[in-house]
This record gives structure tokens, C-alpha cells and sequence, in this order.
């Protein structure tokens, strides 16, 4: 059902900004967020929260999955006969995702949030599943407010003659729990005086919670490692040749590190190396795996006043790698059977080229975008920190381990036992498929990305 949007932006602004100034402290905000993230009276049945599927044992994805990643790819929902038609991404790190936006340099759109981005965070478009007072201007609020009425989520769904909606509910069963209080605390004594603006209120709280430390850390292995390299690892284990192809060289002569043993680092440094099979270049040495072009091992930059950074978004500065960069990417993951088997039968997913029908891809555009049939099959570069905590992998968890998810990009185009893409038309060959890995440098890969963890 269609709601009718709120054209008072700055309502927003002076609800999130001026209010919370005013009633409470520097973490009221945050703790608000945490309490309603691990609320379990928000679903249907009373039995599922935010961290029910985002928690921190398992990297902040779904335990369950984490558990049965082959029998398991999807979650299910309050009713537990139902299940989703993708894998639960990981909420750690996904606060540094900007705002849905086309980047013309690089020809791709970037930013938002859930694996087709329809979480735009954009002030042009209505809120994800056009829930609450209008956007918020944050990918990860806008994210918040989806699972709540989703049939298969947390179910708070309208009732079927429309005179009961989710905001209504939620916004009701905030009121009457025991952080109503801090609701208050936070946004003033009227706070639940409007409804949709209360829900929107809630999400940004969620999102103040999940930009927190507890779900951004920056302490894994790899950190230190990042540390003790002297601030930047996006060069180690390569030389870069006069026609910027990075050479694969390993761990320098007498590598020392008390953080990483030898094949870590080398499992970086194929990480960070260019593929001679790949980029059809005449090999005079081994191949990399050319990971660092989506998932960057470059410092990450916010910068004040650049206008993709959400409201209330990461505090400027330089942060260590994100491990991606927040575009959109058909790898050429094949259908996986078992969501039909749990969820029912499943149309082809287009990915971002499904949200051309919310007018997301128009809107970055900046006019009709003249290509959205290929950005068909395309789906959102996860960030790799947790990685091997949040199995399974792929917006359809098609793979169960790391190791094969590796092995797919290494082989998909020269093992002919990999069934086709569920999206064969916009395919990316041009970064995977031919790596020409060895399996001992397939491994190592996998042993770098468990330094990943926090």
C-alpha cells in the first residue's frame, strides 16, 4: 500500500539532530538502538529481533546459516515454516556503505544497502518498502525499516482492511516496553505523539547502534597486521609494473611479522596481485587472485562534505580497509535449489536490476538510465571483515565454505562442472573466472581472510 510521503524534510533533520541534543547523552542514542536491535516483541510471534538474524557469534549473520550453511542458505522467519529468498548479509562495517549513487568515472553505481541497494539512504526517494515519514538519508535506517513488515521477516505486516499498519505496531510496542523511557530520553516527550515519525526515529536508532564499535571494532589480526606494516598493506607482496599490472612478488626477503605467519601474509599478497591467465598477459611469474578490485585493501577516506556520506554517517577520517567498494558485481553464482526447496519456487533474481522498477537507478542516474538491463544479476560487493564467521556466501548462499567460493572464482570458467549462472547475460569475465590459482595459493587465500575476524 502506497503511503503518503512527507515533503518537510528538515522535519527529519531537526528530529534526529536538535532533539536527542537536547534530552539525552552522547550514548542514549546508541544504547536506544541496541535495546530495540535485541527487541524480540517486534516480530509477529515474539521470537525474532534484528540480532536474531545479524548476531555477534556469527559475525554478525545468521548463527543458523553459520551452523547448516549448505542446508541453510536462507533464514527463516517469526513463522519458521517461512524463509527469505536470500542469504542474511553481515551488519558489521555495512554503515560505511554511502548513499546510493551512480559514480560516472567508474561507470557503476555504488552505496545503499541489501544485496540489490534498494536501502538508497537517497532524500529523492521514498524510504525502503515505503515505510515511516519519508527517508531518513541513511542506507542503514532506511535498512532497518524493511524487516519488521516483511511477511517472511519479523511479519508485522498491515492487516488486510489497512487500518492497522507496521509503523503502528512497532511504534506501539516500543511505547509499551521498558526502553520507552530512553525513546523519550532521546527524542523528546512527544516521541510517540507521530507515529511515522517515531518509526523513523527507531530506525535511525538502529543504525546509531550498528555504527557503533561493537559492530565496528577494527580489531582483527589483519588490523594489527595493518598497524605493524606502518598504516598501509594495499601494496604489500607486489611491485607494480610500468604498465600497472601488479606483479605477484610475495612477502619480502626475511619476512618478519609478529602478527602474521608466512602464509597470511603471502595469502595477501596473492590477494593484492593481478592474474596473467586472467588479464591475458604474458606470465613471468605466478597469478594472483586481483581481489583488491572490489575488495579494497586500500584505506578507507570519509570525507565531511562529500554528499554520498549518509546523515549521522562515519565521523570523518581514515579508516583501515572496508574490504570492499560498494558496488554492484554479477560473479555468476548459479541458482541455488535448496531456497526453492525451503521458500517455494523462486523467480530468476535480477538484483539491482530489479530495483529499476523502484526508480533507484533513474534517480542516481540522474535521468532515465539508459542501461538497466545490465545491471541484471548484479548484487552488492560484501565487505569480507567477519567473513569467515558468516557462511554461507553469495547473495543466494550457494556456497558453504570459504574455500569454495574461492575455488569458484579461480575455476568458474574452465571447469565445465559449475553449473550456469543464474544470470548468464551480464557476467563478469573480465575480473574472475581464469585466475590460474594453484590450489596451495587457493588456500592461503582462505587463511588470510580468517585474519579478517574481529
Amino acid at each position: 500500500m502506497k503511503r503518503q510521503q512527507c515533503n518537510i524534510i528538515f522535519l527529519l533533520v531537526l528530529t534526529f539532530f536538535l532533539v536527542p541534543r537536547a534530552f539525552a547523552g552522547p550514548n542514549d542514542l546508541v544504547n536506544l538502538g541496541q535495546a530495540i536491535y535485541n527487541d524480540l516483541e517486534l516480530s509477529l510471534n515474539q521470537n525474532q529481533s534484528c540480532m536474531t538474524c545479524h548476531h555477534p557469534s556469527s559475525g554478525f549473520a545468521d548463527p543458523e546459516n553459520r551452523v547448516s550453511p549448505a542446508l541453510l542458505p536462507v533464514s527463516d522467519g517469526s513463522d519458521p515454516t517461512l524463509f527469505g529468498g536470500r542469504n542474511a548479509p553481515s551488519a558489521s562495517y555495512a554503515g560505511f556503505s554511502p548513499i546510493f549513487h551512480y559514480d560516472p568515472v567508474k561507470g557503476l553505481f555504488v552505496g545503499g544497502l541489501f544485496w540489490d541497494g534498494r536501502a538508497t539512504g537517497r532524500m529523492d526517494l521514498t524510504a525502503t518498502e515505503g515505510m515511516g515519514d519519508g527517508p531518513t538519508g541513511d542506507p542503514l535506517a532506511d535498512q532497518a525499516k524493511g524487516p519488521f513488515g516483511n511477511p517472511v521477516e519479523m511479519a508485522l505486516t498491515d492487516s488486510s482492511d489497512g487500518t492497522v499498519l507496521t509503523e503502528d505496531q512497532v511504534v506501539a510496542i516500543i511505547q509499551a516496553s521498558d526502553y520507552a523511557a530512553k525513546f523519550k530520553r532521546v527524542f523528546g516527550p512527544n516521541a510517540f505523539k507521530d507515529v511515522m515519525v517515531a518509526y523513523n526515529n527507531a530506525s535511525l536508532a538502529i543504525a546509531a547502534f550498528e555504527r557503533s564499535k561493537k559492530l565496528n571494532p577494527f580489531k582483527s589480526k589483519f588490523d594489527k597486521f595493518v598497524k605493524e606494516q606502518g598504516g598501509d598493506v594495499r601494496n604489500f607482496g607486489v611491485e607494480i609494473n610500468p604498465n600497472g599490472f601488479r606483479q605477484y612478488v610475495g612477502p619480502p626477503a626475511g619476512f618478519r611479522s609478529k602478527v602474521y605467519c608466512y602464509d597470511e601474509a603471502d595469502g595477501l599478497a596473492i590477494f593484492n596481485a593481478d592474474s596473467y591467465t586472467q588479464k591475458v598477459v604474458s606470465p613471468s611469474g605466478m597469478n594472483g587472485g586481483q581481489c583488491y578490485l572490489c575488495h579494497l585493501t586500500e584505506n578507507h577516506r570519509v570525507v565531511a562534505d562529500d554528499p554520498t556520506r549518509p546523515v549521522n554517517g562515519p565521523e570523518p577520517g581514515i579508516y583501515n580497509p572496508i574490504l570492499t567498494d560498494f558496488t554492484y558485481d554479477n560473479l555468476g553464482i548459479p541458482v541455488n535449489p535448496r531456497i526453492a526447496e525451503l521458500a517455494g519456487p523462486q523467480s530468476i533474481d535480477l538484483g539491482l536490476g530489479r530495483a529499476d522498477g523502484f526508480g533507484q537507478l533513474d534517480a542516481a542516474f540522474g535521468g532515465t538510465y539508459p542501461d538497466a538491463d545490465l545491471e541484471e544479476g548484479k548484487f552488492k560487493v560484501a565487505s569480507l571483515r567477519n567473513i569467515s564467521r558468516t557462511a554461507p556466501y553469495g547473495h543466494n548462499g550457494y556456497f558453504a565454505t570459504l574455500l569454495d567460493v574461492v575455488h569458484f572464482y579461480n575455476t568458474r570458467d574452465v571447469d565445465t562442472s559449475w553449473p550456469a549462472a543464474e544470470v548468464p547475460a551480464t557476467v563478469n569475465g573480465d575480473e574472475l573466472g581464469d585466475l590460474g590459482l594453484t590450489p596451495a595459493q587457493e588456500r592461503k587465500l582462505v587463511l588470510f581472510m580468517k585474519t579478517l575476524n574481529d
